[in-house]
């Protein structure tokens, strides 16, 4: 007579087994992963440490690993997961992993990793800090095969110290609430930070990133963002650097506007009126000053007519 119970039995023995058995092949692919990440890690570190020898070294931060895996691997571990399952096509599989395990050995076909470091070193002038984000590629041995510079840059101390306000996203904002500071701060590191991941090429990157320091640096010293007083200091910063202007007077800033363009912000933008000196006399001079979303500045042109003339437009 058929048991039920032993049918049961056996049923939840083969349901707890095979989970048992899942769990150990994720667990043994997380270890394996793991172990791999940490390896490319000392790799990277051994790197650093070698080129920039007697230095102050310091990690802010690695990305996830990437394990690149040509395809002729894969091939290769497909051919052999296939071949002791299959009752026919034995010799044609066997030729082809031997294919293609030729061609391996003669192009010297193996895995490489990428990962992304983030570090900084001391330079020989003291006050001065070289800030660098860089892209590593390992070849299986563990041998560093090339690097991507990615981020460039020559700080102070208290540039880097803002750095890493900014890399540690530490609130800056000012509310009597930490949670409030917390999130404010949150959503002003991730608007910037996504918009530095989507800039390519070192110049850019950088640039954009020294940048957004500033702003980091001037939020937190007033402990709030104000849009039109950071943009109106950086428009005094511009003028006061340009050359071609002497004795550079800020008169008259308007209020702040935005381009939108279906509903998306494209600039922001204000008239600014300044005195300079041109030969002996003092002339004044109506500009209109546009910026970024991200608050760079972008345009900068002399208008025809007073200001007061397009403010009430």
């Amino acid at each position: 007579m058929f048991n039920k119970n032993i049918f049961g039995s056996l049923f939840l023995f083969f349901v707890l087994n095979s989970c048992f058995i899942v769990d150990q092949v994720i667990y043994d692919e997380q270890e394996y992963s793991e172990n791999l990440s940490k390896k490319v890690k000392e790799t990277i570190r051994a790197y650093i440490k070698t080129e920039f020898e007697n230095q102050k070294y310091y990690q802010y931060g690695f990305t996830d690993l990437i394990i690149h895996k040509p395809i002729e691997l894969s091939k290769l571990d497909s051919l052999k997961k296939v071949k002791p399952t299959s009752k026919t096509h034995q010799t044609e599989i066997t030729e082809k992993i031997n294919t293609i395990e030729k061609k391996i050995e003669q192009e010297k076909i193996s895995y490489w990793f990428e990962m992304d470091h983030v570090f900084s070193i001391q330079s020989k002038n003291k006050n001065k800090v070289e800030l660098y984000e860089t892209t590593f590629y390992v070849n299986d041995t563990f041998y560093v095969k090339k690097i991507q510079p990615l981020v460039f840059l020559e700080l102070t101390n208290q540039e880097e110290s803002v750095y890493s306000i900014f890399f540690y996203e530490t609130p800056i904002f000012k509310s009597e609430s930490y949670y409030v500071s917390q999130d404010l701060s949150s959503q002003f590191y991730r608007y910037f930070k996504s918009e530095l991941n989507r800039r390519e090429g070192r110049k850019v990157k950088s640039e954009f990133l020294k940048h957004v320091l500033w702003i980091c640096n001037e939020v937190q010293i007033k402990g709030e963002f104000n849009q039109k007083e950071i943009l109106i200091k950086l428009t005094k910063n511009y003028f006061l650097k340009n050359e071609k202007i002497t004795n550079y007077i800020p008169l008259k800033f308007s209020e702040l506007f935005e381009i939108k363009e279906e509903g998306m912000l494209k600039n922001y933008y204000f008239f600014h009126k300044f005195s300079h000196s041109k030969k002996d006399s003092i002339v004044k001079n109506a500009v209109y000053v546009e910026f970024s979303p991200y608050y760079e500045l972008s345009d900068v042109y002399l208008l025809e007519q007073p200001i007061e003339y397009y403010l009430n437009e």
